[in-house]
């Protein structure tokens, strides 16, 4: 049976990634392509509690992220 590696990805890659951080993009790709991913619901708060959320734009991009 295949092992199936799995990761759980802290927030401040994911706060890089969102940024457009190349490092951390690059990353998370290269993750996503042979691991499973997974975020904590504390990663997910501190996300949506940051101050670039009073953007729309930003609100956005960060929806279409979780999704």
């Amino acid at each position: 049976m295949e092992k199936i590696e799995k990761f759980l990805i802290d927030s401040d890659i994911l706060i890089d990634f969102l940024r457009g951080v190349q490092k951390s993009r690059d990353f998370l790709f290269e993750l996503k392509n042979k691991a499973v991913l997974f975020i904590s619901v504390v990663s997910i708060v501190e996300i949506y509690s940051g101050k670039d959320m009073t953007d729309s734009a930003e609100k956005q991009a960060v929806e279409d992220f979780f999704s």
